[in-house]
């Protein structure tokens, strides 16, 4: 049985190499681009091989990292960098976080996020009823025009959507 040391995240660089064709090229920032990788398991793990770009795991089998394999990675696969104080997490996929008290976002004057759906909802239903609102004139029965430009609350109606974050959501 063989030992798997150590075992490396790498981005593919090149596919398709050797003479069964799912051979790769992959590289990270601490190992040089290397070439004809075969996968590991071959025969037993039936999955289509890694594209330009895909991440897969680099599997060594000696110290003087001379027998290599790698297996797919099929999620997406975030990346942390750290420089100093400041943290950078990226991922191609969605990023979730959870946490059973509290989730803060910078350090001072926090305050409570905005549903911003909900919220959305409430102030388009608010302004409909400023637009049919109408005044009831002095002689009973005869209704007057609104006293302000009903136009005007529509057009805030539309403006709505421009608060409403493409990338962020809570719960």
């Amino acid at each position: 049985m063989a030992y798997y040391s150590p075992v490396q995240v790498a981005k593919v660089s090149e596919t398709g190499l050797g003479a069964d064709g799912l051979s790769i090229k992959a590289a990270n920032e601490l190992m040089p681009a290397i070439g004809e990788i075969p996968p590991a398991l071959d025969g037993l793990l039936k999955v289509p091989p890694p594209l330009v770009g895909d991440f897969v795991l680099i599997l060594t089998a000696d110290s003087k990292n001379l027998y290599r394999w790698y297996i797919p990675i099929r999620a997406p696969f975030p990346t942390i960098a750290q420089d100093g104080a400041n943290i950078q997490l990226e991922s191609e996929g969605k990023i979730q976080m959870q946490a059973t008290d509290l989730i803060e976002i910078g350090q001072e004057s926090l305050e409570a996020a905005v549903k911003g759906e909900t919220l959305k909802q409430q102030m388009t239903d608010i302004l409909n009823e400023v637009v049919i609102h109408t005044h009831i004139s002095a002689a009973p029965g005869v209704p007057t025009a609104p006293p302000i430009d009903a136009a005007v609350f529509t057009a805030f109606i539309s403006l709505l959507t421009q608060y409403l974050s493409l990338k962020v959501k809570i719960q």
